[in-house]
């Protein structure tokens, strides 16, 4: 069996398309983050309970700076309940 340039690993190079990748909007998460806050908790609880954000996140979201939002982030902020 001959293989051809390029064809090993499953298609010729550079024309594999990249999965579409839909980023939530932050407008939720926002609201959910706000509604905590409201709620009486603390940031760095809110940080401390979502893992891998920051407390400079948690205000950069508030204040609106970012476009969209990680799912992971998203889905590990709407997790926390008050």
């Amino acid at each position: 069996m001959r293989i051809l340039p390029g064809r090993c690993c499953g298609g010729w190079p550079g024309k594999r398309k990249r999965p579409s990748v839909t980023w939530p909007s932050p407008e939720p998460v926002r609201a959910h983050v706000a509604a905590l806050i409201a709620a009486g908790m603390e940031p760095e609880r809110i940080v401390e309970l979502a893992g891998r954000i920051s407390i400079y996140f948690i205000d950069g979201l508030l204040r609106g700076a970012f476009p969209n939002v990680s799912i992971k982030d998203a889905r590990n902020l709407l997790l926390i309940r008050a």
